[in-house]
């Protein structure tokens, strides 16, 4: 198995579909609470994106990214 195989085996086994969380959310079995705080934890990494992407883009040092 080369290296390549090796990393592909290893995402595999951490595919995100496959996390009990989103199989019980896809089975319909995820309690209701466990959406919800997953909603709460969900909606505070997506509201803050802009401003991670902000702060990488204003540190480029190539003057074209950053006046973009």
């Amino acid at each position: 198995m080369d290296l390549m195989d090796r990393i592909d085996a290893l995402i595999d086994r951490r595919h995100l579909l496959g996390h009990p969380f989103y199989r019980a959310w896809v089975a319909g079995t995820l309690p209701t609470d466990a959406l919800r705080e997953y909603a709460r934890q969900y909606y505070a990494f997506e509201s803050s994106f802009p401003r991670f992407l902000s702060a990488i883009h204003s540190r480029s040092d190539q003057p074209d990214v950053r006046d973009a």
